[in-house]
This record gives structure tokens, C-alpha cells and sequence, in this order.
């Protein structure tokens, strides 16, 4: 087990938006199920690779030991565990796969020109950092 907690999410380390929404996990994880990893880094890398996946514009949300979810997948999980207003998030998971997917693949092709980028992966917000994972 990488994380003493059952979720890791791989987020891209130089967006703008990925660290915006990984601040707003942060602060809504009241039960502090996540834990944090750059795509970027070895451990995301290795754990790419390991599994054959190219996710330059994906999120991927991994259960340890258990199975991991990408794209919109991924999005609806982490808003379910987060529950709150967040639950308003999960209901577009009925929605076709193909849909929710088609609409997360165009933002996260456009969310660095949109949003912009880090010349650098920022480090972890104050407070946090035994939440991230090299």
C-alpha cells in the first residue's frame, strides 16, 4: 500500500484547474480518504506504465489494491465520496458514458490555454503535505 488512505489521485502537476480542484478535495475531505500524486512523478508514471495507460489529459483516481477509474469516472467517484453538494456533481453519471466522457475529454484539452499552467509543480497547500505522494 502506497497511502495509509484507500484513494490516490494522479493529477496533472503543472495545471492551473488540477490544482484547483485538488485544493477544493482538500478542503472538502472531511474523512480524508485522498491522497495526492502528480501524473508527472515516478509513482504516477510507474503506475502508468505498469498498466499500459496514456493519460496525458486524464485524471486517474486509483482504490489501492482494488481498480482505478479515468475521465468522467473518476470525476463522479470522488464527488460521490466527497458527498455534500458534490452529490449534485454525481448525478450527471447516468448520463451515456460517451457523453459525460466526450465533455470531460474537451476540457481537459483545452483547460492549459483556458486556465493556463505552472512553469513548476507548485508545492502542497500549507497544511497538507503528508497528502502527497512523491
Amino acid at each position: 500500500m502506497i497511502s495509509e488512505r484507500p484513494f490516490v489521485i494522479f493529477f496533472d502537476g503543472h495545471c492551473v484547474l488540477c490544482h484547483f480542484w485538488v485544493k477544493q478535495v482538500l478542503k472538502y475531505d472531511a474523512k480524508e480518504r485522498f491522497s495526492f500524486a502528480e501524473l508527472e512523478g515516478k509513482l504516477g508514471q510507474d503506475f502508468l506504465k505498469e498498466r499500459g495507460l496514456e493519460t496525458e489529459d486524464s485524471i486517474v483516481l486509483w482504490q489501492q489494491g482494488q481498480a482505478y477509474w479515468m475521465h468522467s469516472a473518476a470525476i463522479f467517484i470522488i464527488a460521490k465520496k466527497l458527498g455534500g453538494i458534490f452529490n449534485l456533481l454525481a448525478l450527471f453519471r447516468f448520463l451515456p458514458t460517451r457523453f459525460t466522457d466526450g465533455v470531460y475529454r474537451l476540457i481537459a484539452r483545452n483547460r492549459k490555454l483556458w486556465f493556463g499552467t505552472h512553469s513548476s509543480c507548485p508545492p502542497p497547500p500549507t497544511g497538507f503535505k503528508e497528502r502527497f505522494i512523491s
